[in-house]
């Protein structure tokens, strides 16, 4: 009997114990659950706070170079504007015969060699500032081109929008016929060039008369939120977004339509354009858009091409009620008014910084009219 309860009590004693290494077993895995979360969740967040750095330090180095890059541009247009004219084919620099020391035979080996190094490096030294200055020389075109360069090993882009080769959108010459033949020349349907037309010009004008499918305060005045219409000229472009029917994408454009930003300017209130500092967008919304024209097909901007297609050109801004004019001093392109875009982009090709800035160039020095912290950029379209 004795017997028979120690052997019930040994098994209760052994069942216990094995619910009780049950339950730590369980508590066990609970805290190895508990802390692959806690540590899963910790690396989570070391992750992105490291990601958080690294995100901020390429947005500082990417505006402290852009606005080196904006620096180094206006110095670079202040120095040579109306100063360099560049032809691929001739001696920029006038440096003169390439083989004027092929008479030194009297020297001996080494000096020869010596003569050979120097003439080599003078020639690299010659055809890097050639570099330079095609560079420049494309930036004071004001065409609105996009060029390479660097800061501190730093690589960004900048371009040029001479801005009186940009449709003036304030001239009294800008009637509702010419902004008629513009919206039409970007491919907008009749009735809605018709009525952006009107709306732009009742934006613009002083009184309250509605135009036909135009647009007054009584319109404004009835959206969520309320606004009045200006009725006087255009202080920025981005006004635009703010007239009846300008939509966002109207506005920045598209890949196959140029946007009203790269297009008007409101800086003149002369119907006088810039035929040689035409840029491809304004070419576009001037003579049309030519089915199957891409941007870099330079053989089909007229801007660009001998007095023929020059001629032609200039029949394009006759033919929206405007007057061609042209900026070169004996050849030389003359920058008065510019906006200056500059942009850094990343490893993977995203813009992480881009800054613009309107100035005239006066003497010797330059005002700012206009300064932009940030430009809207489509990654995927610019």
């Amino acid at each position: 009997m004795v017997e028979e309860i120690h052997t019930a009590r040994t098994r209760r004693s052994l069942a216990q114990r094995s619910r009780e290494k049950g339950v730590a077993l369980i508590l066990v895995l609970w805290t190895f659950a508990v802390l692959s979360v806690l540590a899963a969740e910790f690396a989570r967040a070391m992750r992105q706070e490291a990601q958080s750095v690294i995100n901020f330090k390429e947005k500082v180095v990417g505006q402290y170079t852009a606005i080196a890059g904006m620096n180094e541009a206006i110095l670079a247009l202040m120095t040579y504007n109306g100063e360099i004219e560049i032809d691929s084919d001739d001696d920029i620099l006038g440096d003169g015969d390439d083989d004027r020391n092929d008479d030194d035979d009297d020297d001996s080996d080494n000096n020869g060699g010596n003569h050979k190094k120097n003439r080599n490096k003078n020639k690299a030294d010659e055809e890097e500032e050639d570099d330079r200055l095609q560079t420049i020389r494309q930036l004071i075109e004001g065409r609105g081109d996009w060029v390479e360069s660097s800061f501190n090993s730093q690589p960004y882009e900048v371009r040029v929008y001479d801005e009186t080769g940009l449709i003036p959108l304030n001239a009294s010459d800008l009637k509702e016929d010419s902004l008629f033949a513009i919206l039409e020349n970007l491919e907008y349907d009749e009735a809605l060039a018709g009525d952006l037309a009107a709306a732009i010009l009742d934006w613009r004008d002083e009184d309250d008369l509605r135009r036909n499918n135009g647009a007054e305060t009584d319109y404004y005045e009835g959206l969520d939120p309320p606004y009045r219409a200006k009725n006087a000229p255009f202080d920025a472009v981005e006004e635009l977004l703010l007239v009846k029917d300008v939509t966002h994408e109207m506005f920045y454009g598209t890949d196959e339509v140029p946007g009203f930003v790269d297009i008007f300017s409101v800086l003149s209130t002369r119907g006088n354009i810039t035929q040689n500092a035409i840029s491809f967008e304004v070419e576009q919304a001037l003579c049309g858009i030519l089915e199957d024209q891409g941007e870099d097909d330079d053989d089909d901007r007229l801007g660009a091409g001998d007095g023929e297609t020059i001629e032609d050109l200039k029949t394009c801004i006759e033919n929206v009620g405007l007057r061609a004019r042209s900026s070169d001093r004996d050849g030389k392109p003359n920058l008065t008014t510019a906006r200056v875009e500059v942009r850094v982009k990343n490893d993977a090709g995203r813009t992480v910084s881009h800054i613009a800035a309107t100035v005239r160039f006066k003497g010797d020095g330059f005002q700012t009219y206009q300064w932009y912290d940030a430009v809207f950029d489509d990654d995927e379209g610019s």
